[in-house]
């Protein structure tokens, strides 16, 4: 009985650091891409794995204003169409309705 328990416990074991090995490859490897609505509309970040395109939320509302597209932190236009290279955070540019 002991010995089946020992096995057991081993078996538990290697699936726990499997899973913690698993969980520490998927952090390792992606990107978060953070929204900005600037005022507009709330979007949570994205998980995007390397080499991988983040995928283009709707475009925001606010009130007044005209949404003019996702800058990252150098006021670039986004580019949507381009693989994800580090940590973004997109921020939404506005044009005000008169």
């Amino acid at each position: 009985m002991a010995s089946g328990y020992k096995i057991i416990c081993s078996i538990l074991l290697a699936m726990i650091i499997l899973a913690v090995a698993m969980l520490i490859l998927y952090f390792r490897f992606t990107y978060t891409v953070s929204f900005d609505g600037n005022g507009g509309t709330v979007y949570p970040a994205l998980k995007v794995h390397i080499g991988e395109k983040a995928s283009k939320p709707l475009d925001p509302l606010k009130e007044g204003s005209v949404f003019t597209g996702w800058y990252d932190e150098n006021d670039t236009l986004f580019n949507f169409d381009s693989p994800v290279k580090k940590n973004t955070i997109l921020k939404a540019k506005w044009q005000v309705v008169s």
